[in-house]
């Protein structure tokens, strides 16, 4: 985080600690103290969503920009290579001209480095960020941890919801409600429309020794994840699992239906 926003945090959290200290030595809080501290609570969270946002887009355009130069680079040697065969004809001028194309090989090689560094630098500089505004979890124990990401969800706050899981997850990976924290994170991505993230999670809850009923919800979601990739012959097979394997499970009917639809030629 750069010294102009760690100053903003600062200045926030001493307004916040002012606060709460008066608070302290009046013995007791005003309504417009609880609406103070409301207000300045909010306004950080709000502040870290767009601190965050900012950092992806520019995460984004960095990675964007390095890929780039690495194709033009390749164009570039791409040339040069012709100009080698060309140069076999004894020509001075192309000797001259790919002279000056080894030199902006060079300034374009010189670019790149200097961008993945800054990219580096700025990954690292995000993740200690992120380290840092998650330690609001730190000491919370697991069934309250997955009990506050169930409510994040509730809420429609999927990035926080996805921060408390991936905490569980951490933490408790051994825990007995593991595997209750593995679904509610499958949930969390599928409904921010994570398919990738989403898949990787139902194909661990596949084998979920524990519970018929998170292995049939794990199927039919990644029927539901292919049925949106409009692939609905893979589609087709997870919910032929959930219909057979699963027939008493709440998922049933609606794998039942979908399966329906597609056996009916309509991908749904």
């Amino acid at each position: 985080m750069n010294e102009p926003i760690a100053r903003m945090w600062r200045r926030w959290l001493q307004g916040i600690g002012l606060l709460v200290l008066g608070v302290g030595l009046s013995g007791c809080m005003t309504l417009s103290d609880g609406r103070q501290l409301e207000e300045q609570v909010a306004m950080l969270e709000h502040r870290q969503e767009q601190l965050e946002a900012d950092a992806e887009v520019r995460e984004e355009t960095m990675a964007q920009m390095i890929t780039e130069l690495g194709e033009e680079i390749e164009e570039l040697e791409e040339v040069m290579e012709e100009a080698r065969r060309i140069l076999a004809r004894d020509s001075a001028d192309l000797e001259a001209e790919l002279a000056a194309t080894r030199r902006h090989i060079d300034q374009l090689r010189g670019q790149v480095e200097e961008i993945e560094f800054r990219h580096r630098r700025f990954a690292e500089s995000f993740d200690t960020f992120r380290r840092d505004m998650d330690r609001r979890f730190e000491g919370i124990e697991a069934a309250e941890l997955l009990e506050r990401a169930e409510q994040y969800r509730e809420e429609g706050d999927l990035d926080m919801a996805r921060r408390a899981l991936e905490h569980f997850l951490s933490e408790y990976d051994d825990h007995d409600l593991v595997w209750e924290a593995r679904l509610e994170l499958g949930e969390v991505y599928f409904d921010a429309g994570q398919w990738h993230n989403a898949t990787a999670q139902y194909r661990e809850l596949l084998d979920d020794p524990a519970s018929e009923a998170r292995q049939a919800r794990a199927a039919r979601r990644l029927g539901e994840i292919f049925v949106a990739e409009e692939r609905c012959d893979q589609a087709q097979i997870f919910f032929e699992i959930v219909v057979e394997d699963y027939p008493g499970s709440d998922d049933a009917s609606d794998a039942r239906r979908m399966l329906r639809d597609i056996e009916g030629g309509r991908c749904p």
